[in-house]
């Protein structure tokens, strides 16, 4: 009789649990709304606000991505966020994941890379200084050098470590500082890689700034970027202005500052909440073979 009464109460609370997190139970109260194969939910979780995204579907050609801006060959989750619901989060089944394209950059596991005393001391002493001059070819062929780039207006070198999963997420950052100041600045990515990787880095990052293939890494290692995530800003007239050894919300709001400072561009602030909090730093640039 005891186990009878269990059951009853159970069966009659269950529902109600259900029903009060609505987030939860979407995708199992209604299978074929919106999410599509090869996803499934997962339970709400407390995340943080470099995770947390609002969208209004659970298709991944609709949703926004998280901060880690993952491409398509990597296990990744949409979040989903209603007024007064639970987050929830929605994983790529690993089961379903397609095979990933044929010259697809595949990232290595992210790691914890340290900013260094030494690395910051390097980079200041480089306040000030010529920039050094370069001519190159960028991904699409066009041709620039960096002397004309740097003549009127100020000039960010991001560079990138081509598996690098940290200047993946990173360079979202910059495509924005770009769109934000439009002909104002220009940014450049400067990348160990040949055009062909250089196209597909750009694609898997979803970023649209002019990228520079350096394989042999001459324009690296004249700016002295020991890691991915480096960046140098230009001032116009030639001379660096700030050179960062890794990217962090305070580091993107004072070279958003800065630019502002340098243009005198009227341009709304930007929110970089979604970048760690702490600096980071990328993998290390590998020795030319």
């Amino acid at each position: 009789m005891k186990l009878i009464f269990k059951y009853a109460l159970l069966s009659a609370l269950v529902p109600a649990i259900l029903l009060s997190f609505p987030a939860l139970t979407f995708a199992r109260k209604t299978p074929n709304s919106g999410v599509p194969a090869g996803w499934r939910p997962c339970q709400a979780l407390p995340l943080s606000d470099a995770l947390s995204v609002t969208s209004s579907s659970l298709a991944p050609n609709r949703a926004s991505k998280p901060r880690s801006n993952a491409a398509s060959t990597d296990t990744y989750a949409y979040d989903t966020e209603s007024s007064g619901r639970p987050k929830m989060r929605v994983t790529r089944d690993q089961s379903a994941k397609k095979a990933p394209p044929s010259n697809a950059i595949v990232f290595r596991e992210p790691t914890d890379h340290p900013v260094t005393p030494a690395m910051e001391r390097l980079a200041a002493q480089q306040t000030g200084i010529l920039a050094p001059l370069f001519a190159a070819t960028d991904a699409n062929g066009k041709e620039f050098k960096s002397i004309t780039l740097t003549r009127t207006k100020p000039v960010i070198l991001f560079f990138v470590e081509l598996k690098c999963p940290c200047s993946r997420d990173a360079a979202p950052f910059l495509e924005r500082i770009q769109t934000q100041f439009g002909d104002a600045c220009t940014v450049v990515g400067v990348i160990n890689a040949k055009p062909d990787e250089a196209r597909a880095w750009a694609k898997q990052a979803g970023v649209k700034f002019t990228l520079l293939p350096d394989p042999g890494q001459k324009i690296i290692r004249s700016y002295n970027a020991e890691r991915g995530i480096y960046a140098t800003l230009v001032a116009p007239g030639g001379r660096i202005a700030k050179a960062y050894t890794g990217y962090s919300r305070d580091m993107l709001e004072d070279m958003f500052e800065r630019i502002g400072g340098i243009t005198r561009a009227s341009v709304p602030l930007m929110s970089f909440s979604a970048a760690p909090k702490k600096l980071v730093s990328g993998c290390p640039f590998p020795e030319v073979k």
